[in-house]
């Protein structure tokens, strides 16, 4: 008899003894806490590769450049009506790295094209084909239009190079004329950028391209208005 409640002391111990371990194990899975989910940091688009097309519209002193050999070897200006070659078109390229302060560095470059006829003092009929090259650095900055920062308007300056290959063809003469000539060149804009779609951002963008120097003739301009629209491509991912 004294064996058989041994036995029944001992289980009974063994399944308190057990009961407490699990009870414990128990207790202390309650005070495990998962991590909790780290939420994706969001980043702000900052690094853009562009490209547009627009119009530019000349300004200044254009008509010096048209210069034809007359009598006795002396040039003489062909026309005196600039209205034909203010007007072109316009593309520009360009990279723009925004900072975490809204402050942008880039570079920019551009090129504007136009193909006009005249009549030339002397009564020939003449056709000039004009292309100006710029190239600069530019400083920009930018303000978010609402705090969920996609939308934004901009505007900075750009300073660098301008470069005009021209040339002129006249009916009555084989003797065409180049006037190529490369000036300083300053550039402040202003525009809008907003998200099109994924990575795609459109922009519009207004600017003046002031540009001009002296020539053996006078003062020659490269100045131009230009309005333009076009893709911004966001090179960093949110």
């Amino acid at each position: 008899m004294k064996r058989f409640f041994s036995i029944v002391l001992f289980l009974t111990s063994f399944y308190s003894f057990g009961q407490e371990i699990k009870t414990r194990v128990q207790e202390s899975e309650f005070n495990v806490k998962p991590d909790p989910n780290k939420e994706e940091q969001f980043e702000e688009a900052r690094v853009f590769i562009f490209a547009d097309a627009g119009l530019g519209r000349r300004t200044g002193n254009i008509t010096t450049g048209f210069l034809l050999p007359g009598e006795n070897d002396i040039s003489q200006q062909t026309t005196d009506d600039a209205s034909p070659f203010k007007n072109g078109f316009l593309l520009s390229f360009g990279f723009m790295y925004y900072f975490q302060n809204n402050l942008g560095l880039g570079i920019r470059g551009n090129w504007f094209s136009n193909k006009a006829n005249f009549i030339s003092k002397s009564g020939g009929r003449a056709e000039a084909s004009t292309t100006i090259y710029g190239f600069m650095p530019e400083i920009s900055y930018r303000k978010y239009l609402s705090s969920d920062k996609e939308a934004f308007v901009y505007g900075g300056l750009g300073a660098g190079v301008n470069y005009q290959l021209q040339t002129q063809y006249y009916s009555k003469s084989q003797n065409n004329r180049d006037v190529n000539h490369g000036f300083f060149a300053a550039r402040p804009f202003l525009g809008i950028n907003m998200p099109l779609y994924e990575i795609f951002h459109l922009h519009v963008e207004s600017g003046y391209q002031f540009a001009e120097g002296s020539i053996p003739s006078g003062i020659l301009s490269l100045s131009q208005f230009q309005l333009s629209a076009g893709l911004s491509v966001r090179l960093n991912s949110f």
